[in-house]
């Protein structure tokens, strides 16, 4: 999972933004408790990023990779290699810390690649199955989505060898954002959007939990992921009700419940009562809940009908 990808349309929603990182980030099925049971993983160092650690290097010639960035991707393997080897905890973050570094280096290219529809197909290939097969803990694509980012999946699939904030980080975040393309307060229904998920989404206990994620980690890869998850939320709810395409009436897109919407909008306000930095939040919200009230915001249903753009 990345939320790399995570942004675009969604619909009545509003946009979010494209974080991260990642994913990045998003993207949302069902919300899962941050303390729901981990997956099973895999031994120490048989993960299929140990071994994409050990794999040769085939870049191929359709794309140029500069040799500075070979380097840094060769440095980034063997310190996965010496993880994977480790009888001790290593520090994961450091290892995601560096392929933030690569998923930087590869912006770029991604740009030059998507330019190039006479090989658009080689190219996602290329980015989504043949690099990640060599370079751990990444994923790509160049279709609908254009991303080349970490995959805090793999990471957490290895956090066997890391260290007891690793654990907390990637288990609890990893469960927040869910298993899908969009941020986990979104349902997908097509390719870049989605209906905003009132009434099933717990926005409240989110704010908690990153709150919490928050004291309880040091690390400034960590930290920064927490920030541009609350962020994204932050920048959600500043554009509810606002048109989904433009020229297009203001309506908020919900997924099925109709009568969760001014609830949803009390409990976010009161929740973002005391919370410093949430002034211009806090105001677009009340403007949204006044006009839902007012009937001058319509709530519209997807089950019933499209309403999230696309």
């Amino acid at each position: 999972m990345t939320l790399a990808r995570a942004g675009g349309n969604a619909g009545g929603a509003g946009r979010v933004m494209a974080p991260l990182l990642i994913a990045a980030a998003v993207f949302v099925g069902a919300y899962a408790s941050a303390y729901a049971e981990a997956p099973e993983t895999p031994g120490r160092g048989q993960s299929a990023a140990c071994v994409a650690a050990k794999a040769s290097a085939d870049y191929g010639t359709l794309i140029k990779v500069p040799d500075a960035l070979k380097a840094e991707i060769a440095e980034y393997k063997a310190h996965w290699r010496a993880a994977c080897a480790s009888k001790e905890p290593v520090s994961l973050h450091d290892l995601l810390v560096r392929a933030r570094k690569i998923e930087a280096g590869f912006a770029p290219i991604l740009d030059a690649a998507a330019t190039d529809q006479s090989h658009v197909d080689d190219l996602h290939l290329a980015f989504s199955e043949t690099y990640p097969s060599f370079i751990p803990a990444f994923e790509g694509s160049l279709i609908e989505f254009q991303y080349f980012s970490p995959n805090l999946d793999d990471f957490r699939d290895n956090e066997v060898l890391g260290t007891d904030e690793d654990r907390r980080f990637l288990d609890a975040y990893t469960e927040l954002i869910g298993d899908a393309t969009l941020y986990p307060w979104l349902m997908q229904t097509w390719d870049h959007g989605g209906c905003v998920r009132f009434g099933e989404y717990k926005w409240a206990d989110t704010l908690k939990t990153l709150d919490g994620l928050r004291a309880s980690v040091k690390g400034p890869a960590y930290r920064d992921m927490i920030d541009r998850l609350e962020e994204a939320m932050k920048e959600q709810w500043q554009t509810l009700g606002m048109p989904a395409e433009e020229g297009k009436p203001p309506q908020i897109c919900t997924c099925e419940n109709r009568n969760a919407v001014v609830p949803d909008l009390q409990s976010i306000l009161t929740a973002i009562a005391q919370r410093s930095g949430y002034d211009a939040t806090r105001a677009a919200l009340q403007r949204t809940l006044a006009g839902v009230e007012a009937g001058a915001i319509p709530v519209q249903v997807e089950a019933e009908k499209h309403c999230s753009g696309g």
